[in-house]
């Protein structure tokens, strides 16, 4: 049996499904932060770093959920593509998915098996912890405890921890490297580990919405995301550094007895950042075994180029018009015409890996040529470009170079630079001045509905409103929209406006009012899209559980994207409020006020 970080590490190299030299690079450096060593460093010295510090496999298995999740939300978001365009085809063969990821590189799907596969992958990753937070206890620490009682400042150690004096905390990147104390004693060791894993934990996500705290939005929800971000204004993860740092110190005077009993306070107290097990240990190892053995994991930096097509269809409202053919949806790694898009100036086209000439010097060794990842065609006039990026290192010159020979060689396209990850702060320092204002990059676009990838969405849709025609039948003029997508486990979810004064309902068995429409009744996920009309009476937006396995319309995990004038945000249950089939999302006032409902908390809420 597996039961340290060290041993099921090596037993992945040995089955060769990680490969954290290469490909797994950006596994390798979540570890080797989380463990106290240097992300990029020699990956060789990682088993004997997880035994220092104790690692158990649990311990290796809660690094590595972050990349997991982000993994199973995008094969999700893959799904509910594929799902729409399969609901809208004729024919009644099962829908074939073909990429080609370079030539003769090819990974070949069915639909229901790729559906049945997601189901799997959800199941396995919400059965390990994740890392949770909350107020109640995350000041709380014992170790703060005895250093107040001890008169130490964890202020005075910044300094030489971070790099940076304690006037400038709000520039440290979440990112930045800080040290471990190192320590002989076995039980202070894993303590010290446990510590620094949840530091690490909180950090990373933190910089899913920006570098430091000085460049990060400000949260308008009740979120995880939110109290963490509260309690970094107060400086919560460089006092906990500073703590960890001090744990010998702290220990000075104590009995062993008294040293033994702070170890285990200060170790429960971290436990408490975890959610409790739900599963045994070698359920866990076993499942996520089975998906770094997938050809989807094992190709998943090529996915992101078609989940961002997914992304894109998502942000522009659904209206991408995939091509099928013989009942086969292709990603190529050659020139395809992928889809078409209505939009107020005409038709355009979604090309995929479409080839444009380009005069040199080109960089990166290209020749003759430029091949964005994407490219919106209106007849032969390039609109935009866009370039999918799934990096875990900023690579400022490469991208940048990039931005700038399409830029330079697309004279009168908007260039989309969009990453998984970071892109490199001097990116835009590669682009001609003149061509930056055509050059947008967007980093950290991932699964979920972050500050990033709205901002994406917002940008695109900008670039591509729809038809005047479409507008104004759907009542988009001075209205809004109300999206609702949920976990493709639970069979069927339904969106419901009632109008508050009449009583009247839209939803799937009345499809249309003079104050709302349903586009269509959506199952596995969704989504599913209401379009919502200026009305001089409240109108009120509920989901309903109406069929699947679960008791409670939260535990569908359904999220509502609404957006009115003066109004957008990504909606959802607050935690535990919601216990049975309906969930009152909010009320539009007749004056176009959004009141959210008393158990909705927003994920990113904005004024628009």
């Amino acid at each position: 049996m597996l039961t340290t970080g060290a041993e099921l590490w090596t037993h992945w190299l040995d089955l060769g499904v990680l490969r954290p030299a290469g490909y797994d690079r950006d596994l390798a450096d979540l570890v080797q932060r989380a463990v106290g060593e240097v992300p990029g460093s020699d990956i060789r010295t990682v088993p004997t770093a997880m035994e220092h510090a104790g690692w158990g496999a649990r311990d290796l298995l809660r690094t590595l959920h972050p990349a997991l999740l982000s993994f199973s939300g995008m094969l999700r978001e893959l799904l509910q593509l594929y799902s729409r365009i399969d609901a809208t085809r004729t024919g009644q063969e099962n829908l074939r998915i073909h990429y080609e990821f370079e030539d003769g590189d090819q990974l070949d799907d069915q639909l229901e098996a790729f559906r049945e596969r997601v189901n799997r992958i959800e199941r396995s990753i919400r059965s390990m912890q994740v890392f949770t937070f909350s107020m109640d206890f995350a000041w709380n620490s014992p170790f703060a405890h005895r250093a107040d009682a001890l008169g130490a400042d964890w202020r005075e150690h910044v300094g030489s921890l971070l790099s940076v004096p304690s006037e400038g905390l709000r520039s440290w990147p979440f990112a930045g490297k800080f040290r471990t104390p190192v320590v002989d004693a076995p039980r202070l060791a894993r303590v010290i580990s446990e510590h620094r894993q949840v530091i690490v934990a909180a950090l990373h996500e933190l910089e899913q919405f920006g570098e430091n705290l000085d460049e990060m939005p400000i949260l308008p929800a009740e979120s995880q995301i939110r109290t963490i971000y509260f309690a970094s204004t107060d400086f919560w993860a460089p006092q906990q550094i500073s703590l960890m740092n001090l744990a010998p110190q702290l220990l000075e005077g104590l009995s062993s007895a008294e040293s033994e009993d702070l170890i285990g306070v200060q170790s429960q107290w971290l436990a408490k950042f975890w959610d409790e097990e739900d599963v045994s240990i070698e359920q866990c190892v076993e499942e996520v075994t089975d998906i770094l053995s997938l050809p989807q994991w094992g190709r998943r930096h090529e996915l992101y180029s078609a989940w961002l097509a997914a992304a894109m269809d998502k942000a522009l409202e659904s209206r991408l018009q995939f091509e099928v053919t013989d009942g086969v949806l292709s990603f190529p790694f050659r020139p395809t015409l992928l889809a078409t898009l209505a939009t107020a100036s005409g038709e355009v086209e979604l090309w995929a890996e479409r080839r444009f000439a380009a005069k040199p010097p080109l960089a990166h060794g290209r020749k003759a040529g430029i091949q964005p990842d994407y490219a919106f065609l209106e007849g032969e006039s390039v609109l935009a470009a866009v370039e999918a990026k799934h990096y875990a290192h900023p690579s400022a010159r490469k991208h940048g170079e990039t931005a700038r020979d399409y830029a330079r060689n697309l004279r009168h396209a908007q260039i989309f630079m969009v990453a998984h990850g970071p892109l490199g702060a001097s990116a835009m320092h590669y682009v001609a001045e003149a061509d930056r204002p055509r050059v947008q990059l967007h980093e950290q676009v991932r699964p979920g509905q972050g500050a990033a990838r709205t901002k994406f969405a917002s940008a695109l849709r900008s670039l591509f409103p729809l038809p005047a025609h479409i507008a104004q039948s759907c009542g988009r003029q001075g209205s809004g929209e109300a999206i609702l997508t949920w976990s493709p486990l639970v069979q069927d979810l339904d969106l419901h406006v009632i109008h508050e004064t009449s009583g009247g309902e839209v939803c799937w068995g009345n499809t249309s009012s003079a104050y709302a429409a349903l586009q269509a009744d959506a199952f596995d996920g969704g989504p599913e899209r209401v379009i919502l009309r200026p009305c001089t009476s409240p109108i009120r937006v509920e989901v309903r559980l109406f069929a699947g396995t679960v008791r409670s319309v939260a535990d569908a995990d359904p999220q509502v994207l609404l957006e009115v004038p003066g109004f957008r945000g990504d909606l959802r249950p607050a935690q535990g409020a919601v216990t049975g089939r309906t969930w009152h999302v909010a009320t539009i006032e007749a004056c176009g006020c959004v009141r959210l409902g008393d158990s909705t908390v927003p994920v990113f809420a904005a004024l628009t």
